[in-house]
């Protein structure tokens, strides 16, 4: 039977990842192993970081005691090459696994314990994920259907206190290649002072795509997104 009282022989498997609103509670355990590389080829700079996930999750609610197997994977790579002096150019791509057989015990999702992703401030931070958010709730390290974000960036330092950095990137769901969340493209300048302090105003502009589209085919408006921060090192 069902969680929800009903017969699971006449539905479709329940998706235990999708936590309502019931209160809830649990524990976990999560591993990793991976590598990164950082490497010149001339004058072309490649980063980039591969890693494996592993590990057990149980969820306690008032349905029950549900437990998961993790298996999921993470890819961040770029490539960056100095046009000048001051400029320089670069393409990324970024990739989590995602869960394609959520009625399964065996989780294949990503799980970041430090969620924040600054290829695309928005999307990656805002925790859109293209479920419905009236339906429950979604965390900023967990993306359900995964990502798929090729992406270019461009980069200024007309002098040694000044950055600006300029982004843009497509979004696709790993878990599902017939649609798409969106693009964005965000910038940032940074303004240093002596080593220790940083200032930084940002902007960011979200477009959605089909995959976010609404009942009835209507897609949510954009998004923009401003903000302005104040490092201090010491």
């Amino acid at each position: 039977a069902r969680p929800d009282g009903g017969d699971s022989r006449r539905q479709a498997p329940v998706d235990h990842r999708q936590i309502g609103l019931d209160l809830f509670s649990g524990d976990g355990e999560l591993y990793w192993i991976g590598m990164a590389a950082d490497l010149f080829f001339g004058n072309i700079y490649f980063s980039g970081i591969g890693m494996h996930q592993a590990g057990r999750m149980r969820a306690i609610g008032p349905e029950g005691t549900v437990d998961f197997r993790i298996s999921a994977w993470l890819f961040d790579a770029e490539v960056s090459y100095n046009l000048t002096d001051t400029f320089s150019a670069a393409a990324f791509l970024f990739a989590a696994s995602g869960d394609r057989h959520p009625g399964s015990k065996e989780l294949h999702a990503f799980i970041s314990p430090r969620p924040y992703n600054s290829r695309a401030d928005i999307f990656f931070n805002g925790a859109i994920d293209g479920h419905d958010a009236l339906e429950g709730f979604s965390l900023a390290g967990i993306r359900w259907p995964g990502v798929v974000a090729p992406g270019v960036a461009l980069t200024s330092r007309p002098y040694p206190q000044w950055l600006a950095e300029f982004t843009a990137a497509a979004l696709f769901p790993q878990a599902d290649g017939s649609s798409w969340y969106g693009w964005e493209t965000d910038l940032s300048i940074t303004r240093t002072w002596k080593e220790h302090y940083a200032f930084y105003p940002m902007a960011g502009l979200f477009v959605p795509g089909r995959m976010l589209e609404l009942p009835g085919g209507k897609r949510p408006d954009a998004i923009v997104n401003g903000m302005i921060g104040v490092n201090f090192w010491f």
